[in-house]
């Protein structure tokens, strides 16, 4: 079932491959490609410091070459990897008929066909996001520390990523006010590996552009152009 599930998300993108179209897919390949070459310089481009999307690209290009395949595997391999999650996760709670189905929606799904074909964060974000919620169920069927710790790992990669999405954390107290009703202190093992992770982009920051919270200022500081450019629009109007 599940190697049936992978024949057609792996078909659909293969034969789908949107390939390069530009936009911030220049400075996602740009970024890793410069880190191929061993240059670290510092960036006021948020995409530019999405090492979650950049250090794996770098790898893949320095494994398989500086092409358009070596660029896109990284997208290519999470979306499919999203589906498999997706699959586990319905098989954890519905049974292995609804597994399959909830992944082939995954597999079949427009957006996601295409975002597989992109050079840009979206695959790679939407597979930790899952991953976390897939590790955490586990966690929480299991009883088992390890699991919520890689929860934690899996929502630190999605930062890792990109920073503004990481409000989905939301999900998990929503989940403890409202299903669980009552304190589990083994959540606190996501906890720790959500900040370890947290913690080791902040060092890199430090050591790439010498500001530990530099990811942060420029995404601040986009936030508040963009909000700029809306006031100026809606006063001009």
């Amino acid at each position: 079932m599940l190697a049936c599930l992978l024949l057609i998300a792996i078909t659909l993108r293969t034969v789908f491959f949107t390939g390069f179209f530009g936009s911030d897919e220049v400075i996602y390949n740009e970024a890793a490609y410069r880190i191929v070459d061993g240059d670290w310089r510092s960036s006021n481009y948020i995409g530019a410091l999405r090492y979650g999307v950049n250090l794996p690209v770098a790898m893949l290009m320095k494994l398989f070459g500086v092409n358009e395949l070596a660029a896109n595997l990284w997208s290519f391999a999470t979306s499919v990897g999203e589906v498999v999650l997706i699959f586990f996760i319905g098989r954890m709670l519905w049974g292995s008929r609804a597994g399959f189905l909830a992944g082939l929606t995954a597999a079949l799904l427009p957006l996601h066909v295409h975002y597989a074909g992109r050079m840009m964060a979206d695959a790679p974000l939407a597979f930790f996001i899952t991953l976390s919620c897939l590790l955490f169920l586990l966690g929480e069927t299991t009883q088992r520390r390890g699991w919520f710790l890689g929860a934690g790992f899996a929502a630190g990669a999605a930062f890792w990523v990109k920073e503004s999405p990481i409000v989905y954390l939301l999900i998990f107290p929503l989940y403890a006010l409202v299903v669980r009703r009552r304190w589990n202190s083994d959540w606190l093992w996501m906890a720790g590996g959500a900040v370890a992770m947290l913690a080791l982009n902040l060092l890199l920051m430090a050591v790439v552009t010498g500001d530990a919270w530099h990811v942060l200022k420029v995404n601040r500081a986009a936030v508040e152009r963009f909000a700029e450019i809306g006031g100026t629009i809606r006063n001009t109007c």
